[in-house]
């Protein structure tokens, strides 16, 4: 008798069930075994390195758009063209995980997080995600915890900051405020432009510019904005903790945190507008004192951390 015929001819009761659960064992174990079957995970995150600010960034997103698959881009002999498969989103934290993601990704939205357009080797993602504060968001919480700024100079380097530099620009001039612009090509002219424009100004501010910003720079920075009572505005925590009269800075898990916002409003089939961070102040009880300048109990209950 043909096999068909003697299972189809099975009486109901404890053989069929037998049987068929033999057969739905098997098949899915061979779905398993069969690699074409195995469905890849919707949303990919490929970090650049297990650095602690890449790690901190995934989980913050993990944690609003769950059951992502994790990849390291240095990971040896990982084909990332074959991970990507089929996913719907794959969010790059880092530089080299964004490039790597952008060449093999193969038409797969992407979302980059903790990498700057500039990294991106011409690459066009559909959406990055700042790793600072929009300038018109960090001028507006400078004028809340500096009553008195009316003057604000920036140095920066044209080749690494110029769009931002255009950008806070635009901002301080919408709040009213004047703007000293220096302009330095390296490190060494650094100090010489702060301080020529100390007397025109009530604050100097810092942007993430490589050529500007380094540790011998910033140690002399505090010591001439003090001596000339200038406050010094930076973009880190530990720029506060070290002397800044107040900082404002991105947190990890808030930049993840809005990544996911992005990603999510992608995987419902829209666009993923900028979603730049609101940020934290931190102030520097100290140095304000030093320049003249009193915080108030406002401002003190504002600020996500005091730096008596």
């Amino acid at each position: 008798m043909h096999p068909q015929s003697t299972f189809m001819s099975c009486r109901p009761g404890r053989p069929l069930r037998a049987a068929l659960a033999v057969l739905l064992t098997a098949l899915a174990l061979a779905l398993t075994l069969t690699p074409s079957a195995a469905r890849a995970a919707d949303v990919v995150v490929v970090r650049s390195s297990d650095q602690s600010a890449f790690k901190a960034v995934e989980q913050a997103f993990a944690a609003e758009l769950p059951a992502a698959k994790s990849l390291l881009a240095t990971a040896p002999g990982l084909d990332l063209k074959a991970e990507l498969a089929g996913a719907k989103l794959v969010l790059a934290v880092g530089p080299d995980a964004a490039r790597a993601v952008m060449a093999a990704h193969g038409g797969v939205p992407v979302l980059v997080a903790l990498a700057a357009e500039a990294e991106l080797a011409g690459a066009k993602p559909a959406g990055i995600v700042p790793m600072f504060v929009a300038p018109a968001r960090q001028v507006k919480l400078a004028k809340a915890f500096l009553p008195t700024l009316a003057r604000v100079g920036i140095v920066y380097d044209p080749s690494k900051t110029r769009a931002m530099a255009s950008e806070f620009e635009s901002a301080a001039k919408a709040a009213g405020l004047t703007l000293e612009k220096s302009e330095v090509t390296s490190r060494g002219a650094v100090i010489d432009a702060a301080r020529a424009m100390m007397p025109k100004i009530d604050v100097l501010w810092l942007l993430p510019d490589s050529t500007v910003v380094g540790l011998d720079t910033f140690k002399v920075l505090i010591a001439t904005t003090v001596a000339a009572k200038v406050g010094l505005v930076g973009f880190t925590e530990g720029m506060a903790r070290t002397g800044a009269v107040l900082s404002i800075e991105a947190s990890y898990a808030e930049i993840g945190r809005r990544a996911a916002a992005a990603g999510k409003r992608l995987l419902a089939g829209g666009a993923a507008a900028p979603e730049a961070p609101e940020g934290a102040a931190f102030v520097n009880a100290k140095t304000a004192e030093l320049i003249g300048l009193t915080l108030s109990p406002k401002a003190r209950a504002e600020a996500a951390k005091v730096f008596e």
